[in-house]
């Protein structure tokens, strides 16, 4: 009879854990996306054994010795019955499930729809158990066949686990973004445009240091060069703003940075944010 009404029985739910783990060690997911994949594989297998079950238990001739004592039991054949949740499913469209699931406990129980005749219930009701426990399940995957898939054993395993691997995932996400929340800077200023570069370079001594490096520090090209190297500035051009900084400072040039007094009050802005003693810049 097992063989049968499997939809009502216990699951082998160890052993499926077991088969479960081995599975995702042999795939290439991470084990989120393994879960998801599992969880839409198990859902599919369900349906169609559903249905394949239903149709075992309807057409079984293993069972009609029990078919034969609920009719006696209630009055009524075992089709009779499934029948009446067949035109009756669809009625209860828009109940609740407390209240779904109390109809149709009293369409199959000793005081429902179909009452037990008691002149004819010799036999222990336990005897048609799992038969009146299939139309009951039968009765609820009709009515919404989400809720029996989720109520499944194996189907709450891969629930629960979702919801802890999902969880884990977001608290490494809130941890990472955490750190680099913390290890970031306040302020950023990789945007600033090149001439105000050049005037914090010159403002904070840079310049002059790597003349002072340099084997010839007359050597404005190679000065260029080397502040092209970190700068990100074409040294081209770097070679015509010092040709009018420092010693041969014109601000009226076109090439100085400090032409357009725009660039250095925003310079300005970002020497005052560095927090830096300007007494100990390089002279």
């Amino acid at each position: 009879m097992e063989n049968y009404i499997r939809i009502v029985t216990t699951d082998d739910l160890e052993n499926y854990k077991s088969l479960f783990f081995d599975k995702f060690e042999k795939s290439n997911l991470s084990f989120l996306q393994y879960l998801y994949a599992e969880k839409k594989q198990v859902e599919e297998i369900l349906t169609i054994s559903f249905t394949n079950e239903v149709e075992s238990v309807i057409n079984s001739e293993d069972l009609a010795a029990e078919k034969n004592i609920l009719s006696e039991m209630f009055g009524h054949t075992f089709y009779s019955i499934l029948n009446e949740i067949n035109n009756t499913v669809l009625d209860c469209k828009y109940y609740s499930e407390s209240s779904f699931l109390e109809y149709i406990e009293n369409i199959v129980s000793k005081k429902g729809i179909f009452p037990l005749q008691d002149c004819l219930s010799e036999e222990p009701i336990y005897k048609v158990d799992r038969l009146i426990d299939f139309l009951n399940d039968y009765a609820v995957r009709l009515w919404q066949p989400d809720l029996s898939i989720k109520n499944h054993g194996i189907a709450k395993f891969l629930d629960d686990e979702i919801l802890k691997a999902e969880l884990q995932t977001k608290n490494k996400s809130n941890i990472v973004e955490h750190v680099l929340n913390q290890e970031a800077p306040q302020n950023d200023y990789s945007d600033t445009a090149p001439l105000q570069r050049m005037i914090i370079l010159e403002k904070l001594g840079i310049i002059k240091y790597i003349k002072s490096l340099q084997k010839d520090g007359l050597n404005e090209k190679h000065t260029a060069e080397i502040l092209s190297s970190f700068t990100g500035i074409i040294s081209g051009t770097i070679a015509k703003n010092l040709g009018v900084m420092g010693d041969k400072q014109n601000n009226e040039d076109k090439n100085s940075p400090y032409k357009n007094p725009k660039n250095f009050n925003l310079a300005q802005n970002k020497l005052d944010k560095f927090n830096i003693d300007l007494t100990k810049i390089f002279k």
